[in-house]
């Protein structure tokens, strides 16, 4: 059973730590205390961050490539929701 502020909160400092541009900050025991949680949840959060990453920027079309981003996100969401129980 997955508590969901827990599952929000799990998403939100993975997110933080993935967005830290400092790159003098190593991350690595945390993410792996992250994926040994709920490495479904992890990946999801993480392949948020190489999608972005990867992303071109330059040749993107404004209005429509961010969507394609957020909707695979939300595909792994529903996903990982798909596969849990909730309290």
């Amino acid at each position: 059973m997955i508590n969901v502020r827990a599952a929000n909160i799990f998403v939100g400092k993975l997110g933080s730590l993935f967005g830290d541009v400092n790159n003098k900050h190593t991350y690595n025991e945390i993410y792996s205390i992250f994926k040994n949680l709920d490495s479904n949840l992890y990946n999801a959060v993480a392949n948020l961050f190489v999608e972005s990453l990867e992303h071109d920027y330059e040749k993107a079309d404004y209005i429509y490539n961010y969507r394609d981003i957020a909707y695979n996100f939300y595909k792994r969401l529903i996903t990982w929701k798909n596969n849990n129980q909730f309290i």
